[in-house]
C-alpha cells in the first residue's frame, strides 16, 4: 500500500521535459520597432499570469520553423508571426498557458506512461 502511494504521489509531480509551472512566451526579434511593440503587447497581456515572455534577438532567420520577424514561440514551436493586435496577444497568452497544463497533465497521466510507471 505504501508502494503504491509513493509511486502514485511521483507520478502526480511528475512534469514532461521543458513544461514548468512558469511558462515562457519567447518573441524572436531583430530590434525593431515592430518587435519591440510586440514585445510590449505580450509583456503587457501577460502580466498577473503564469506566463513570462523573453526577447530572442536573431541575427538571421536560421531558427527551425520561423519565416518572419517578429515571431511568437512556446513550447518548442513557432506560432504567430508578425504583430499581433492586443486582443490576439490575450489570446496568445492564455493559450500558451492551456497547452502547457494539457501538456502537463495528458504525458504523465496517459494510459502508456501509466503502464511504464
Amino acid at each position: 500500500m505504501a508502494l503504491a502511494l509513493r509511486d502514485r504521489e511521483r507520478n502526480d509531480t511528475m512534469q514532461p521535459a521543458g513544461v514548468h509551472p512558469t511558462g515562457t512566451i519567447e518573441v524572436y526579434s531583430a530590434g525593431c520597432v515592430l518587435c519591440q511593440d510586440t514585445l510590449a503587447l505580450l509583456t503587457q497581456a501577460a502580466q498577473g499570469r503564469s506566463s513570462q515572455v523573453v526577447e530572442r534577438r536573431v541575427a538571421d532567420t536560421s531558427v527551425p520553423g520561423l519565416r518572419a520577424l517578429p515571431a511568437i514561440a512556446f513550447l518548442d514551436a513557432v506560432v504567430f508571426e508578425g504583430r499581433p493586435s492586443p486582443e490576439q496577444a490575450r489570446a496568445l497568452v492564455k493559450r500558451e498557458e492551456l497547452d502547457r497544463r494539457v501538456l502537463a497533465h495528458a504525458i504523465p497521466n496517459s494510459e502508456a506512461m501509466q503502464r511504464f510507471a
